[in-house]
């Protein structure tokens, strides 16, 4: 039954990619982030799924679909930059196997994710793409969720649709860091979405995800979760307009979250307070320090899974204890990650990408301020911020650095930026010019209502 819903599922996207291409983007994303191939036994197993879907989305676009394209800006140079950059550290990487098959998985969502403003435009389709985004991982991030309440959850156990450790999104970290981030984003859609009717079920269906991510990164046993749950708070509780009431209902959801956790979970979670002397804090500043080292005999990275060189020591106040030698430990740390990875050069490209984000989303706010109509995306972008802001915070803990729930996440912005620049920005820069008589009204400056009618 359950390769046949992914079956349907997957040829559901391509058929309906044949009347409205954009659909075949988001299967793609759907491919990339439900990762249905493995999921047990299916004839989607044997096929290059993500090929076929990725190369009949850009077909679409270029054959059906090349209406207003975005604007080239900064985030779209900076993703390009940071593809050739990666490909270039790959080409002299210390583990080249290993790295050209990391290079396969980041470049591609890489570039798809730079494509993906080209077909992602109106307000509808953005949705659809948050949607997709989410749901795709949160059917991953749910059965956590169950057996937690269930059962209690516990660190290391594989209690989502993979085995441990299969995929990135079965890790225990990871878990904790997407039941955490999809909280936002799940709460603007409950309140502006315009492809679920509103609702008592649709209330339940956004509510009833959002604590299930919630629960399932408590159930992960993982301390990820306690440094994005904070995060989550205070950036949530700033942004309130009725912070009591904000208030009242943390302490009511803190309480059902802390129900279901056990003397295992205190214990371990108590851990973070003996970060000097627990080993696996310590092996992370070991292997932290290691990268520092690398980079500054190799400041331009040695490419994808560098980490397997690692070489630390670890030892032992306790006198009895002998010093233990270890290698190939990963670096659990998306910074360090991009730097040993990738060098100066790439942590720069990286951060800057950052930024440059966090400044687009701002600015998107100023302009959609007090603008009822644009109210949806106001509340998307400052949803947007807290994300990407737990995003990093818990990427301290674990590297996602180029796994494609990051890009498209990003490109999330690109697509709300440009949404903004299309249909408030440009139409009013070019009516002011109307108004002061430097320029007559030119038919693109309707164009948007016109979009905005055929769901533009």
């Amino acid at each position: 039954m359950r390769d046949l819903a992914i079956i349907l599922t997957y040829v559901g996207f391509l058929c309906i990619g044949t009347m409205s291409p954009f659909a075949l983007a988001l299967g793609y994303v759907w491919v990339d982030l439900f990762a249905p191939q493995y999921l047990g036994w299916s004839p989607l197993s044997a096929l290059p799924i993500s090929f076929i879907i990725g190369a009949a989305a850009v077909a679409a676009y270029l054959l059906l679909d090349r209406r207003a394209p975005p604007k080239i800006t900064a985030p779209t140079l900076l993703f390009l930059a940071i593809g050739a950059w990666i490909t270039a550290t790959t080409s002299w990487a210390a583990m080249p196997i290993e790295g050209w098959g990391k290079w396969d998985v980041a470049f591609k969502a890489l570039i798809f994710a730079t494509f993906i403003p080209f077909v992602i435009r109106s307000r509808v389709q953005i949705e659809a793409f948050v949607h997709v985004y989410i749901f795709s991982m949160a059917a991953h991030i749910l059965p956590w969720a169950v057996k937690t309440v269930v059962a209690g959850g516990g660190y290391g156990q594989s209690l989502g649709l993979v085995g441990s450790n299969a995929i990135w999104l079965s890790e225990s970290s990871a878990v904790a860091t997407i039941g955490i981030m999809l909280v936002p984003l799940l709460l603007t859609l409950r309140k502006h979405s315009l492809l679920l009717p509103r609702g008592r079920i649709r209330d339940l269906l956004y509510y009833g995800t959002a604590l299930g991510g919630l629960f399932a990164s408590i159930g992960t046993f993982a301390r990820t979760a306690i440094v994005g749950l904070g995060v989550l708070a205070i950036a949530m509780f700033l942004r309130s307009k009725r912070k009591v009431t904000f208030l009242l209902t943390s302490a009511v959801v803190g309480a059902a979250l802390l129900s279901v956790t056990s003397d295992k979970w205190a214990a371990r979670i108590s851990t973070i307070e003996d970060y000097e002397t627990e080993n696996s804090a310590k092996v992370r500043i070991l292997v932290w320090r290691w990268t520092l080292d690398y980079v500054a005999q190799h400041p331009f990275g040695g490419g994808f899974r560098v980490w397997l060189k690692s070489h630390i020591v670890l030892t032992s106040e306790n006198p009895n204890v002998l010093q233990t030698e270890q290698n190939g430990r990963a670096f659990h740390n998306i910074f360090f990650a991009v730097l040993g990875e990738h060098g100066y050069p790439g942590l720069f490209l990286y951060l800057s990408l950052i930024a440059v984000l966090f400044l687009s989303l701002r600015r998107i706010i100023r302009q959609t301020a007090g603008q009822k109509t644009h109210e949806w995306a106001h509340d998307l972008a400052k949803a947007l911020q807290i994300t990407i802001a737990v995003l990093l915070s818990c990427g301290n803990f674990i590297d996602i650095s180029f796994e494609p729930l990051v890009w498209y996440l990003f490109t999330m912005v690109v697509c709300l930026r440009e949404y903004v620049r299309r249909v408030i920005v440009v139409p009013v820069a070019d009516k002011s010019a109307v108004a002061m008589g430097r320029a007559p009204l030119p038919d693109s400056v309707r164009l948007p209502g016109r979009l905005a009618a055929r769901g533009q």
